[in-house]
């Protein structure tokens, strides 16, 4: 099992590599800025399992709110073929009652509270960390639990591994369909 790290990540990539302290790879994902792929030892196929990662910090956040983007992004995690999705929010914590910044335009706390509500509501899971490195902390200890889960099923003993599971290739074709729906 191998985290992959969308490349547009860029320098924090590194600090979150480094501190997932697991095998890991930098590619463009169009969807998520993390997934964990199961990669056979002889073939080196990589196929996607179902867990992905949107990670967002609080002023990232604030101005997705601001542009609509928020929505758009939680609308193409809805629609994968992935039963585990996760919003990773890192930075200061929002119960302080302070305003982000972001464009000069301010965003409450209780607006970005509600934006986690309703993203736990709509069926992805909302962590939040508090540094890049917690979150590659975090990243790491996803890896291993998803390891031992396919591991146990006995899904990364074959070639094809875990029934179903698309290419990345293929998860990065049909993203990139829908993202071109999406903008339509």
């Amino acid at each position: 099992v191998l985290l992959v790290i969308d490349k547009r990540e860029g320098a924090t990539a590194h600090i979150l590599a480094t501190h997932c302290e697991v095998d890991h790879d930098l590619v463009s994902l169009n969807v998520g800025d993390f997934a964990w792929v199961a990669e056979h030892i002889r073939t080196k196929k990589r196929v996607v399992l179902d867990c992905i990662v949107e990670r967002k910090t609080v002023s990232d956040l604030a101005g997705s709110i601001k542009d609509t983007r928020y929505r758009e992004q939680k609308a193409r995690l809805r629609e994968l073929a992935i039963c585990r999705r996760l919003y990773l929010v890192e930075g200061l914590d929002v119960s302080d009652g302070h305003s982000f910044r972001q464009g000069g335009r301010g965003v409450s706390g209780g607006a970005i509270k509600s934006a986690l509500v309703d993203t736990f509501l709509q069926g992805i899971h909302v962590v939040r960390t508090a540094s890049p490195t917690e979150s590659g902390t975090r990243l790491g200890q996803l890896t291993r639990l998803i390891e031992r889960r396919y591991l146990r099923s006995g899904d990364l003993h074959t070639e094809e591994g875990p029934s179903g599971a698309p290419t990345l290739a293929d998860f990065n074709e049909a993203t990139s369909k829908r993202n071109a729906k999406t903008a339509e």
